[in-house]
């Protein structure tokens, strides 16, 4: 049994809420212009909805209500926060949502690459293998991986919007 009661998923609220925000955005190639072409009074409710638990509170003033009521809503917290940051990620890092090492004189995504590369190789991926990608984002690191290795990979995630990114992005 979980330690905390987790917010009811109503899955059908979420999808029409994130028709009405992101609307055709998962369609543009850049995250900037997806960024763009959000609906603004529900880009706003989302940021609201985020903020509404730290917004003007001091730590020091915390209450445990104020604490109880946030990790009742994290679900709802997490989806918003994806909502608003998975286009500004896409404008500033590509696809591939993580950080490495660059060597002396070497460009980002070629480092991105490298670093993809190097993991599919740690984890000693071959050509047929089955791969799950829990979190996979838009699936930028597992399109460079499959590509790389010849593995097959399946995208898990928790926010409709990336998967959707992901999705059409392997249309392109």
């Amino acid at each position: 049994m979980a330690p905390i009661a987790l917010e009811t998923e109503d899955h059908s609220r979420d999808a029409a809420f994130n028709r009405v925000m992101h609307g055709k955005s998962a369609e543009e190639r850049a995250g900037f212009m997806s960024m763009i072409k959000k609906d603004p009074k529900a880009q706003k409710a989302a940021v609201e909805e985020y903020f509404k638990h730290w917004d003007n509170k001091s730590a020091n003033v915390e209450t445990q209500e104020t604490r109880d009521q946030r990790k009742a809503e994290y679900a709802t917290l997490t989806k918003h926060y994806y909502n608003l940051a998975t286009d500004l990620y896409e404008y500033g890092w590509g696809s591939s949502f993580h950080f490495c090492r660059f060597a002396y004189g070497e460009g980002f995504y070629q480092a991105i690459a490298r670093h993809e590369h190097y993991l599919a190789h740690m984890m000693s991926l071959r050509d047929g293998m089955k791969v799950l990608d829990v979190g996979c984002g838009v699936g930028g690191p597992a399109r460079e991986i499959a590509k790389f290795s010849g593995v097959n990979i399946v995208g898990l995630n928790n926010n409709d919007y990336q998967i959707e990114r992901a999705t059409r992005v392997i249309s392109w």
